[in-house]
This record gives C-alpha cells, structure tokens and sequence, in this order.
C-alpha cells in the first residue's frame, strides 16, 4: 500500500509536474486557480471544460519554452469540500502516466486543500499485490505519485498531513478487506 506524497509548496513553479486547475461550472466556467494560465472562460467554453463534476481535460498552458502539461478538473456547481474530494480523485485517476501534479486552488481554505489531497490520495490507490498482468500497461505511472499542494501556513501543512494520514488509514483498510 502506497500513497501519494502530498507536500506544501509556495508556488506552481517550485515542483515539477502536472498542473491540476480545478474548474467550476456554472453559466461562465470559472478556473479556480491563482493564475488563469491563459484560461479566459471563452476559451474554456472551447476546450469543452465546463466545470461538470467527474470530467477531466488534458491541455497544454503557458506559451513557447514554457508549456506545462494541464489538467482541467470539473468540480460541479458547488465549491465545497465534498466536490474538491471527488475532484481529488478524478484527478489522480486522469494523470496516466504522469507521477507528479501541483495543485493550484487559488485563494483555497484549508478544509479545501485537505479535502482534495484526501480525495487524490484515494483516488490513486490500487490494490495490486495479487495482480498479474503480462502486458505493459503505458497509462500506469512508472514511479510514485507524488501531489504538491499550493498553499502557506502551519494550518494547510497540518492539513496536508491529515489528509495523508487519512488515505494510509482507508487505503490499509481497503487493502486489508480484499486481501485472500
């Protein structure tokens, strides 16, 4: 059983990775990042990322040398920490082959950032220590998944822990109900 490592950072620049930017749908969908990345609604609209909870779109953001890998997680109607769990997981589920991701919530409370670390953590666990399989599988990460969360203070990196904490608990748990 392992989980990913989820980590506090200052800014989408100081880790490497993926960049996760949740969307929220509504009549205009709105990013819920700190930066729009070049992301205008009408260009959103044109993506196809409407916000719908459970989707995910793959895109490259930033210009020339620059370019960075994206992720457009739909968060649904609600900005709550239910849907930022659910986001979490799709997340984790979207990556491929990716192994690393940051996180950029904007202006995010720290319930939050718990709240999407949790559901990322859970959503990247598999239970696949009694599995075979022969064949090479080009959408499984080749290393460990890593998670960098964009945020500051003592109260987000407590949160950060108790998110990771609470994915070993419920992956073990998990793991330990379908082992033979």
């Amino acid at each position: 059983m392992q989980i990913p490592e989820l980590q506090l950072i200052a800014a989408a620049a100081d880790a490497d990775g993926a960049l996760l930017l949740p969307v929220l749908a509504g009549d205009e969908p709105a990013l819920l990042a700190a930066d729009d990345y070049g992301l205008t609604a009408e260009r959103l609209r044109r993506l196809d990322a409407t916000g719908k909870a459970g989707r995910a779109t793959r895109v490259l953001v930033g210009d020339g040398d620059e370019e960075r890998t994206a992720l457009l997680i739909g968060v649904g109607d609600e900005r709550d920490a239910e849907s930022l769990r659910r986001a979490g997981g799709v997340a984790a589920r979207a990556l491929g082959a990716d192994t690393a991701a940051v996180l950029d919530l904007g202006a995010a409370a720290v319930e939050e950032l718990e709240a999407f670390a949790t559901g990322f953590a859970l959503g990247a666990h598999k239970l696949d220590r009694y599995v075979t399989n022969d064949s090479e599988d080009d959408d499984e990460p080749a290393g460990e998944r890593a998670l960098s969360l964009i945020g500051e203070g003592d109260d987000a990196a407590a949160a950060v822990e108790r998110a990771g904490v609470l994915a070993e608990a419920v992956c073990l748990a998990r793991d330990l109900a379908n082992t033979p």
